[in-house]
């Protein structure tokens, strides 16, 4: 009879130990769940921030081309042209914050040259004119975002792409 017990003993043990580890798992299958789509938020809306800003830049080009009988603004200049187009203080950049506090600057927004001065009537598919983009100081498109460019489009909307567009 103690070997049947001591058997006993040693199964009952054995599934304690399964049942506690299967508890510790889904507890913290359940912590991942709860948090992570908290931290994938937390990322998203820093890069919502710079698509948001490049919808304002964009908005102001199209005013602007609006108010000069549909004449995109010269590529060199556009900030300075349409600057009066856009709320006071608005950046023609990418910022974004890292620890919530403090805006760090990563780049600014550059427009098309291939598209300055034209008219607007002239593009027969503007939902793939690309008017704006993310650019390096010197003007040149670059992925700023993991490995993504923010672009806005002549149709209005504004997106991230993967890579470096084509075209630009």
């Amino acid at each position: 009879m103690p070997v049947i017990a001591h058997l006993r003993d040693r199964e009952l043990r054995a599934r304690r130990r399964v049942v506690r580890l299967a508890l510790i798992c889904g507890t913290l299958l359940l912590g991942a769940w709860i948090l992570f789509p908290v931290f994938a938020k937390h990322r998203g809306s820093r890069i919502d921030g710079c698509l948001f800003s490049m919808k304002g830049a964009l908005l102001g080009v199209e005013q602007f081309a609006i108010e000069h009988e549909g004449k995109l603004p010269y590529s060199a200049t556009w900030q300075a042209q349409v600057s009066p187009y856009v709320r006071s203080g608005a950046p023609f950049g990418c910022y974004n914050t890292d620890d919530g506090s403090a805006k760090r600057y990563r780049g600014p927004f550059a427009m098309n040259p291939a598209i300055s001065r034209h008219n607007i009537g002239e593009f027969a598919h503007p939902e793939q004119v690309i008017v704006l983009f993310d650019a390096d100081e010197t003007g040149r498109p670059v992925p700023r975002h993991g490995g993504w460019t923010h672009v806005g489009y002549l149709n209005g909307h504004v997106r991230a792409v993967e890579g470096v567009p084509p075209g630009l």
